[in-house]
């Protein structure tokens, strides 16, 4: 008799436990909770119904009553947390995922007993042991509410409604597995029927969760791929405002100088000394005073990529060689990624060729009947494979041909590829009809 009473107050421990954890969870996910008072005659209830469910948890003869307890006992557990909070639907999801995970680690804390040892205090062990990690969660939780960590509420966030109804099925599918194992069924034609059937729902909702994982993690590589490229492309931008910076502090250099220099031809040709004079004149004019623009494409983004990516070239002992045109009205964006793509792996391939010569990136462009044509050459080494990376970074790069394909599609053009006598040849053709800056 004593027995009973104990486990009667920890089956009333651990559903006190049920109710504050979840509430706590939900707390740290949606960050709002209700006070207890409001349900503290639910409160009582649910003591009183756990209370009875833990009294007759190992008499052989337990009366029907004590199943109504046990549903008495789940129905108070989801009632009291959908009252303490505002957001309803959380409340009841959250509060089902824990009350099956906590089924599933009682079942499978009996099977293990169960190998080892044959008592009818087993069911009871694995209650203690469900209190034990209760607590443990009450710790836990406690810990996160005294940092004030938002992680759970940032990452619950980020998981698809699709995902939330997957998992909760296959909890609660593998409770019932569970269940139905250590079920004492007087016919074993019913028990092998409940789990066949049971196993053939889980396996179709692990394969769909499996396929929807893999989707994530694509979806995930992608947009960290495409975060790369944008964040190369606004190192670029910083590298060309800076140009610009450079630039506009030669020409207040020049301004200043070119005042001097007046002032002093000024003085030589007062004085007669023409001679000079016109030294002065020829010293001033072979001056490097200001940088000029390397390229004129038509296009000024186009002619900031390509200085910039020269520069690459120069330190590759390579050298881009640009003619044509470059629409002004192009696809910014499309047209950024196609040119830093395949810049970059044309400046890849130079400097992986061994020869002391120079080589030469070939850039050629042109505007035909409303067509944008971008033609890139460049020296291949031996032995090269074009869908290959030979850069050390190899999980952010490689896809430089895959992006250009993507840019060009989203323009509705065409992309050809060409590697014949050593030389490999990439043309895109887009249509700029409809095409507006970005």
């Amino acid at each position: 008799m004593m027995i009973n009473y104990i486990f009667s107050v920890i089956f009333i421990a651990l559903s006190l436990l049920y109710v504050v954890n979840i509430n706590r969870i939900l707390f740290l996910i949606d960050g709002s909770c209700s006070p207890y008072k409001k349900v503290i005659p639910l409160l009582v209830c649910l003591s009183a119904a756990s209370g009875v469910c833990g009294f007759f948890s190992f008499s052989d003869n337990v009366p029907v009553t004590v199943s109504l307890f046990t549903l008495l006992f789940y129905v108070l557990v989801f009632l009291i947390v959908y009252l303490m909070h505002p957001n309803k639907r959380s409340a009841l999801y959250v509060t089902a995922v824990y009350m099956c995970l906590d089924s599933i680690l009682q079942s499978m804390c009996k099977l293990l007993l169960d190998f080892f040892w044959t008592s009818s205090m087993v069911s009871g062990i694995s209650k203690l042991a469900s209190l034990l990690i209760n607590l443990l969660i009450l710790l836990i939780t406690a810990r996160y509410m005294e940092r004030n960590d938002n992680s759970l509420q940032f990452t619950a966030k980020l998981i698809p409604t699709k995902v939330h109804g997957l998992v909760l099925s296959v909890l609660m599918l593998l409770g019932e597995l569970f269940g139905c194992y250590q079920s004492k069924f007087s016919n074993e034609t019913l028990q092998n029927n409940i789990l066949m059937i049971s196993t053939l729902i889980i396996i179709p909702i692990i394969f769909m969760m499996i396929i929807y994982l893999i989707k994530s993690c694509i979806s995930k590589q992608y947009y960290e791929l495409m975060s790369d490229i944008m964040e190369k492309n606004v190192n670029e931008q910083i590298s060309y405002y800076k140009k610009i910076d450079t630039m506009n502090n030669d020409m207040k250099r020049f301004r200043h100088d070119y005042k001097n220099h007046l002032q002093c031809i000024s003085m030589l040709i007062d004085s007669e000394q023409y001679s000079k004079a016109s030294q002065y004149i020829q010293d001033v004019t072979n001056q490097e005073i200001i940088s000029s623009k390397t390229y004129s494409t038509g296009n000024y983004i186009a002619d900031s990529i390509l200085d910039n990516k020269n520069e690459n070239a120069q330190a590759n002992n390579a050298e881009i060689v640009f003619s044509g045109a470059i629409d002004s009205n192009a696809p910014l964006s499309k047209l950024s990624t196609i040119l830093f793509n395949a810049l970059d792996n044309a400046v890849e391939a130079c400097g992986r060729i061994n020869s002391s010569e120079k080589k030469v990136i070939d850039v050629r462009c042109a505007v035909s009947h409303n067509i944008q044509v971008i033609s890139i050459s460049n020296p291949m080494p031996e032995k090269s494979r074009f869908d290959r990376t030979s850069k050390s970074d190899k999980k952010n790069h490689g896809f430089g041909l895959i992006n250009i394909r993507k840019a060009v599609n989203d323009l509705d053009g065409q992309m050809k590829i060409d590697t014949e006598n050593g030389i490999f040849s990439l043309t895109v053709e887009y249509s700029l009809s409809g095409c507006s800056m970005e």
